[in-house]
This record gives structure tokens, sequence and C-alpha cells, in this order.
């Protein structure tokens, strides 16, 4: 069974720093979050506060179908994309206060350089409606 509810510990590290749900947030483009709500839950956390949060229709439907588009992918693209565990957040030591957690990896052998290119994936599955909004527009910048 897959997991859709976080536990508090993945919620205090995800609100801790910036990611990309609160990039969205912070260049006040997301539809979910003002940067006054970010600063908020952020500053909750930094008083060792657990902000309530809930997982929205959207985000389940993304955690229950992360290893489907994971293999859609493969097969369009004919690389072999590996899981990212989602409780390992990258940090950077330049960057301390973002993080990174992708969806995936590809890993493309540079035969010409003999070295391996590390790929971050990010999957997103949006409803029908926001399919045809971005196929008009554009991507949106939350994402």
């Amino acid at each position: 069974m897959i997991e859709t509810r976080k536990s508090d510990t993945w919620l205090r590290l995800q609100l801790s720093t910036l990611g990309s749900t609160a990039a969205g947030a912070v260049a006040g483009v997301s539809p979910y979050q003002t940067p006054a709500q970010l600063y908020d839950a952020m500053k909750a956390i930094g008083e060792g506060h657990l902000p309530v949060t809930a997982t929205n229709d959207d985000m389940r439907r993304g955690l229950l179908t992360e290893p489907l588009h994971r293999q859609i992918l493969e097969e369009e693209l004919g690389y072999k994309v590996h899981e990212h565990d989602q409780d390992e957040f990258m940090v950077s030591t330049l960057y301390p206060w973002a993080h990174a957690l992708p969806d995936g990896w590809i890993f493309d052998l540079k035969e010409s350089e003999h070295s391996l290119e590390e790929i971050p994936v990010q999957l997103k599955c949006p409803r029908p409606a926001a399919w045809h909004k971005i196929k008009l527009n554009g991507i949106h910048g939350h994402w």
C-alpha cells in the first residue's frame, strides 16, 4: 500500500526549508498558499509547532500514480527512471535554507566523456482541465 499521509518528521523537514512547493508561494504564484501563509507555517515550525496540513486530492493522486508515470516516462524516453526515496531531502551546503526532493532520476552514460550524467525527474499529473490550460497557455508559474 502506498502511504499518502506524511509523517510529522517529514512535514517538519519539508516546512523548515524552501522546496519546489514553497517556491511558488515565495514567488506569489501559488494557488494553494500565499507568501504570508508560508511565512507563518515556517515560523511555527521554527518555534516547534507543527501546522495542521492535509493531503488534497491532487497530491493523493500524484502519490498514487507516480509508479505508473515513471513507467510511462521510461517507455517514452527509452531510459530507466529510478525512484528517489521521498524521505531523502537533498540540501546543498551552499543553500542550507533550500531543499530538493525529486520524484526520480535518469542516469545517462556519456560515452564520449566517460561520465555519468544524473538528471532529476519531477513528475506531474494534472487534471484534464488543467492539462488543457497548460496546452493553451504553457506551464504555470507554481510548477
